[in-house]
């Protein structure tokens, strides 16, 4: 297979996937939930389904975690995912963000 089929064959595979994640996310987000409170961890997450890119899930939380909360809680969710997907192996990436703490309008007075 050379490397443009394996591209597509990865697509596919990925669209698949998505599509595994959202007819069960309600599921998903229910078991992330306990899995979160069994570890004691107390930030909200929020996890969405991209519709490009190579992600099968996006997680983020609007607050800013200690690093081992946030290791263990990625750990959580790709748990959760994975057994849903039949048990592949996932893997994380970690994207740089920040926030504001100020909105600013641009609608002038």
């Amino acid at each position: 297979m050379d490397e443009q089929q394996q591209e597509a064959f990865d697509e596919h595979d990925l669209e698949t996937q998505r599509s595994i994640i959202r007819q069960s996310f309600d599921e998903i987000v229910t078991d992330i939930g306990i899995a979160m409170r069994v570890a004691h961890l107390t930030f909200p997450l929020g996890i969405t389904i991209p519709s490009s890119g190579h992600a099968n899930i996006t997680v983020v939380s609007p607050g800013d975690p200690p690093d081992d909360e946030w290791e263990q809680a990625s750990t959580n969710v790709q748990q959760v995912v994975s057994k849903r997907l039949g048990g592949i192996r996932l893997r994380s990436k970690h994207l740089p963000c920040t926030r504001s703490s100020r909105i600013r309008s641009s609608i002038p007075d």
